[in-house]
């Protein structure tokens, strides 16, 4: 009975690269951040503005031959938010590395692939400001922020295929936070954000 697993084991290993296709991601992208936030009588308040941030992932791709594949991605993103209050003038300035994993369908036409997937994430809170005017302060240092966030990515996206071990792409991201960030709990933060990204495939 081992040796049989051991056998079915040995060949499902030797049969992954007809099976599906093993792909390394680099994502450099830039993003429009900001908060959705709640306040005490469960009021939404849209008086908050984006900031520009930047995120930068290196990623796995197993891909099916059918289309479906399955993703992961470690790496860095900024957020954070503006907010303007009798003249004064607030900004956070959040800095996260993060770690996603989902899944998704590529449909390939020639050299051109269209593609959408569905990630969630995981992220770690390593610095936090708050700056007002020229004042700033450490949140995490303070205290006052949560430093773990977790919520979904939703991705559509294009690819085209230079050669056979190549392809460079578009992708466009929203991402939707589901974990309330603030450490006073009476209100409610979650961290948003939509942007794109430019992908290296690299067909391993």
């Amino acid at each position: 009975m081992r040796y049989t697993i051991l056998i079915i084991s040995i060949l499902c290993l030797c049969s992954q690269p007809l099976i599906g296709q093993s792909i390394l991601n680099l994502d450099f992208g830039q993003n429009f951040t900001n908060y959705k936030f709640i306040d005490e009588e469960g009021k939404e308040d849209n008086s908050f503005s984006s900031n520009f941030g930047n995120s930068l992932n290196v990623g796995y791709t197993y891909k099916l031959k059918e289309g479906v594949f399955f993703s992961s991605k470690i790496g860095f993103r900024q957020a954070g938010a503006s907010y303007i209050y009798d003249d004064f003038n607030y900004q956070w300035k959040l800095n996260y590395s993060e770690f996603r994993l989902g899944v998704g369908y590529e449909y390939e036409m020639g050299s051109l692939s269209a593609h959408f997937s569905t990630q969630g994430y995981a992220g770690y809170l390593f610095k936090a400001e708050q700056r007002l005017h020229n004042k700033e302060r450490d949140m995490l240092a303070d205290e006052t922020i949560e430093e773990l966030d977790f919520g979904l990515f939703f991705t559509p996206g294009f690819s085209y295929k230079i050669n056979e071990k190549l392809k460079i792409g578009l992708e466009f991201n929203y991402m939707l936070g589901l974990y309330n960030i603030e450490k006073n709990k009476e209100q409610e933060t979650y961290n948003t954000l939509m942007g794109s990204n430019i992908s290296l495939k690299i067909k391993l």
